[in-house]
């Protein structure tokens, strides 16, 4: 009888063991995270707004996911003259929002979908690869197509996510009208290895144009006044 006891207890003691050995060591995790690093879920519904407000050419709305010092580098296959043209490093929102001010704007029409998204987390930030593929229809380039490999990485800003850094490489875009050229003098500046920094290469222009606006104007009001209302009398004989 003794030796019976013996045993359930043994037996019994054995199962709390496990049963609780198995509780405490029992860990949960969040999809999209992993110890010490942030979730990509979040940055990864935060490209989705992005490319919604692509897709809408609502130049605000993209720079909104930007961080006020965000540096973004275009690159580009040389046999994509018009997507050549515009490679270049735009650091700061302000030249970031002219570079989309003078592409996208220009477009009739514009749709881009992500393909391959793989992201990538880090303790402080996510890292989103991914392809671009974008169709649309240009007031200066007509219809037009591309491929885009891209690398942006995003950091938390409050409770949303922002683009610090951005690479995008078109390693494919046609156009209906060939341009190699274009009316945004950063982007000649860039392929002259010059500063495409547009603050400091043009802020002398800025400037001073809305002055000689002004006096342009004025000059012309002056002598259209003095033709019209000041006109030479005839001597009289």
């Amino acid at each position: 009888m003794a030796i019976i006891v013996v045993v359930i207890v043994v037996v019994a003691g054995g199962a709390a063991y496990f049963v609780f050995a198995g509780k405490g060591g029992a860990t949960s995790s969040t999809p999209g995270t992993s110890s010490g690093q942030v979730s990509t879920s979040a940055a990864e519904t935060a490209l989705n707004g992005y490319v919604a407000a692509f897709n809408k050419a609502n130049i605000t709305g993209i720079v909104s996911f930007y961080s006020p010092n965000a540096i973004v580098v275009w690159t580009a296959n040389p046999k994509a003259l018009a997507a050549a043209s515009q490679a270049g490093t735009y650091s700061g929102t302000g030249n970031i929002k002219l570079l989309y001010s003078t592409t996208i704007a220009n477009s009739r029409s514009i749709s881009v979908t992500v393909s391959g998204l793989q992201a990538t987390s880090t303790s402080s930030s996510v890292i989103l690869n991914f392809t671009l593929s974008m169709q649309g229809d240009s007031s200066i380039l007509g219809p037009f197509n591309g491929t885009i490999t891209a690398s942006q990485t995003w950091v938390q800003s409050g409770n949303n996510y922002q683009i610090t850094n951005e690479k995008w490489y078109y390693a494919t875009f046609n156009t209906q009208n060939q341009v190699t050229a274009t009316v945004f003098p950063q982007w000649g500046l860039s392929l002259q290895g010059k500063n495409p920094d547009l603050a400091s290469e043009h802020v002398a222009e800025w400037q001073v144009a809305p002055y000689l606006a002004a006096v342009l104007y004025a000059s012309l009001i002056v002598i259209v006044a003095y033709v019209v209302w000041v006109r030479p009398r005839k001597p009289e004989r």
